[in-house]
């Protein structure tokens, strides 16, 4: 079982609001559809997703990092 918590307040000094965690981990872990092209003949979704084999491994959210809006920096999460 995998626990995250937000540190709100540290949250808060970069910018990033709860919400913007939820969105970032929904894109990487769920599956949104991002734009459709279309052909001739056939229309193409695209789907915005971690690799498949990534979204088991607990480690992939040490690898997921969020922009600061205050100070444009990149921040990252730490899983326990």
């Amino acid at each position: 079982m995998l626990s995250l918590a937000i540190d709100r307040d540290q949250a808060a000094r970069f910018g990033i609001q709860p919400s913007l965690i939820d969105q970032t981990l929904d894109d990487a872990f769920g599956q949104r559809q991002v734009t459709q092209y279309f052909t001739q003949l056939n229309s193409y979704h695209v789907i915005l997703e971690i690799t498949p084999a990534l979204q088991t491994d607990p480690q992939t959210l040490s690898k997921i990092y969020i922009k600061s809006l205050t100070t444009g920096r990149w921040s990252r999460s730490r899983a326990s």
